[in-house]
């Protein structure tokens, strides 16, 4: 038995470009999020990686990769950094956003 092809619904494509759009927005969130946390670690840490990673109860590879950009950050690894900076979440996500696109 053979089917007709089925006509592509311009709603499914729709969704799946402004996921496109979202995921481009939070991959730039993310690298500046990574930014703002390594100023504040220059400044804290004298961009010792050793006592960072201590200070946030992580391996020190972590830390390295992370701001080489080869590892993602955990919202569990996220607050870790943040409080080893004495930095709240929200200080160090004040401004960021995702713009919807109409």
């Amino acid at each position: 038995m053979r089917t007709k092809p089925r006509k592509p619904n311009p709603i499914n494509f729709i969704a799946v470009m402004q996921l496109c759009v979202m995921r481009k927005q939070l991959d730039k969130i993310k690298i500046e999020v990574t930014q703002r946390i390594y100023k504040e670690f220059q400044v804290k840490f004298d961009g010792n990686n050793r006592q960072f990673a201590k200070a946030a109860g992580c391996n020190e590879k972590t830390i390295r990769m992370l701001f080489d950009n080869h590892q993602g950050m955990t919202l569990n690894l996220f607050f870790k950094l943040a409080a080893a900076l004495d930095k709240t979440p929200s200080e160090l996500l004040n401004g960021l956003k995702i713009d919807k696109e109409d």
